[in-house]
């Protein structure tokens, strides 16, 4: 499921209602394995498969579901990853409240030729770089740098 939902949005040809209708079908799965075996910790299912399920819980349109995962999730902290409880958490509390709390959302365009990406609205600047370390996660400047590639190569395959 995982890499079908990789390889759709990393087609430069992708269309949005493929996406949509694959995150439908990938949210009733997760739902499915969900109610079997709770979330699918590194001791259930392995590193690889949870993190696939963290990411079919991130695209989720189902925002219910999305907040329900988050709450798993951090029931489970010995059996997640905690960049991956980070990202979600960021998902759901900007949707909610307009802000993130690890950083971990950015938007980026171009503009006259450049990427320009930005980090959306944070809760805590000041804690920001604490709390980043505390979940494993890289610094601001690096992801951006990522985040930047990323987006350079989705141009670069739509062209």
């Amino acid at each position: 499921m995982a890499k079908r939902d990789q390889k759709l949005r990393k087609n430069p040809n992708f269309s949005w209602k493929d996406v949509e209708t694959a995150d439908e079908k990938n949210t009733k799965e997760l739902k499915k394995i969900i109610s079997k075996i709770g979330w699918p910790t590194f001791s259930k299912v392995g590193e690889r498969a949870a993190h696939a399920s963290w990411l079919l819980a991130q695209h989720t349109k189902d925002n219910e579901f999305r907040e329900r995962c988050l709450e798993l999730m951090k029931e489970n902290l010995n059996g997640v990853s905690k960049k991956d409880v980070a990202f979600l958490e960021d998902r759901v509390c900007l949707r909610k409240y307009g802000y993130q709390i690890y950083g971990t959302q950015v938007k980026s365009e171009e503009k006259d030729g450049k990427v320009i990406t930005e980090l959306l609205p944070v809760k805590d600047s000041d804690k920001l770089i604490e709390l980043r370390e505390n979940m494993g996660l890289d610094t601001i400047e690096e992801q951006i740098i990522r985040c930047e590639k990323m987006y350079l190569e989705c141009l670069k395959d739509k062209n």
